[in-house]
């Protein structure tokens, strides 16, 4: 292992980032708004600096997302408006993979026409008026970090 100075090791951390993200959006015309900024290459388990040594972060991928929207449309409405709302997501799938996992169920929950709190709120799930899906959540824990990336 190299061991880099702080100041030139977050450099190149921010460079591959700023690389990562232009390829990305120059890889998926789809990818606007928020969900722009999402890396493939961090995942919920990058937090634990050796579980990543040893499990690879799933990137965000055209043959990903079809998987997704066939399984997505496969579930019924109770199923696809839990795991929409529920607090839980795969830790080795990467930001832009979960970000898109999530749009992808949103616009079947929207081309269904479904209420999912109106005809499916659970007790897993439900916390009242208030409850808001994981995309909401997700977006909404991560605007700080996605307004200091336009800035």
């Amino acid at each position: 292992m190299i061991i880099l100075p702080s100041r030139f090791r977050t450099w190149i951390e921010v460079s591959l980032l700023g690389l990562c993200l232009v390829g990305h959006a120059f890889a998926s015309e789809e990818t606007t708004g928020p969900e722009a900024v999402f890396s493939d290459n961090i995942c919920t388990f990058s937090k634990i600096p050796i579980l990543s040594l040893f499990v690879q972060c799933r990137a965000s991928s055209e043959s990903r997302e079809a998987a997704l929207k066939i399984y997505w449309q496969s579930e019924d409405d109770a199923e696809l408006c839990h795991y929409f709302y529920f607090p839980l997501a795969d830790p080795s799938a990467s930001e832009a993979l979960l970000i898109r996992n999530y749009k992808i169920m949103e616009a079947e929950i929207k081309a269904r026409n479904v209420d999912c709190i109106k005809e499916h709120k659970n007790i897993f799930w439900y916390r009242g008026k208030q409850t808001q899906s994981m995309l909401t959540k997700y977006l909404d824990r991560n605007a700080d970090r996605t307004n200091s990336r336009r800035e």
